[in-house]
């Protein structure tokens, strides 16, 4: 495991504040492939195979497979600067893949079934990566634990494949778009 300050450096966090109308909103946005701790690889058969299919991921990358029995899982480490209430949002492959998440101690919350899609873009033929928004979390300002796994033995339709992109933490409206972070 990376040293802190390396994992700092790897961890590809952003978080930036708007001010408008008085109202000042916080964003965090966070690469799949940044988790400090992880079985899941970007190597798989939905691996984006163009460089126009790389493009539509936010870092080009994103961790997918095939889910074969084993509970896929990942961990990201992320710094909150202003405690608050947000909106979870995972850029994902459409509604593939049954998993649970969570932040630091707080419950496990499951997905098992198809969520709404805010907006599509398409890696290759039938491969979709989407914005879903997966709930809403209270943080307070500092260092956060985000922990994911897959649910293998679910009995969603569509539980074999999974891709994830990348993450958003945000206390403003969001309504799903393609996110650059390169």
């Amino acid at each position: 495991m990376p040293t802190p300050p390396t994992l700092l450096f790897r961890l590809f966090v952003l978080a930036w504040f708007t001010a408008g109308c008085g109202l000042v909103a916080a964003t965090i946005d966070w690469e799949a492939e940044s988790a400090v701790d992880t079985n899941m690889t970007i190597t798989g058969p939905y691996s984006p195979s163009t460089p126009e299919a790389k493009a539509l991921l936010s870092g080009g990358e994103w961790f997918t497979g095939d889910n074969d029995g084993t509970v896929a899982q990942g961990r990201w480490q992320i710094l909150v600067a202003t405690a608050g209430e947000y909106q979870f949002f995972a850029r994902r492959f459409w509604n593939h893949g049954a998993f649970r998440w969570h932040f630091d101690d707080q419950p496990w919350q499951t997905v098992e079934s198809p969520l709404e899609l805010l907006d599509s873009y398409e890696l290759q033929p039938y491969v979709p990566v989407n914005w879903e928004k997966l709930g809403q979390v209270t943080l307070t300002a500092g260092a956060h634990q985000f922990s994911l796994e897959l649910l293998p033995t679910s009995h969603m339709e569509f539980n074999k494949a999974y891709g994830f992109d990348c993450f958003k933490l945000t206390d403003a409206e969001f309504l799903g778009q393609r996110l650059t972070t390169k």
